[in-house]
């Protein structure tokens, strides 16, 4: 059974519900041919603190 890993920031629950980010992925995943629907696990990881390397500074929301 393939694992699908989402990890972001807290702020992505702003432009949408975990649930339906979830449930949008495993659409997609299904759509595909590849997957059947409620064959893939997904996990989502919100983060409240992190650190982008771009930029070089840590976010806290």
């Amino acid at each position: 059974m393939p694992h699908r890993l989402i990890e972001g920031s807290q702020s992505l629950t702003q432009l949408i519900a975990p649930a339906e980010l979830l449930r949008l992925v495993e659409a997609a995943a299904a759509a595909t041919n590849v997957f059947q629907s409620g064959e893939v696990r997904l996990h989502l990881s919100l983060y409240e603190h992190f650190s982008l390397a771009v930029h070089r500074r840590t976010s806290s929301i």
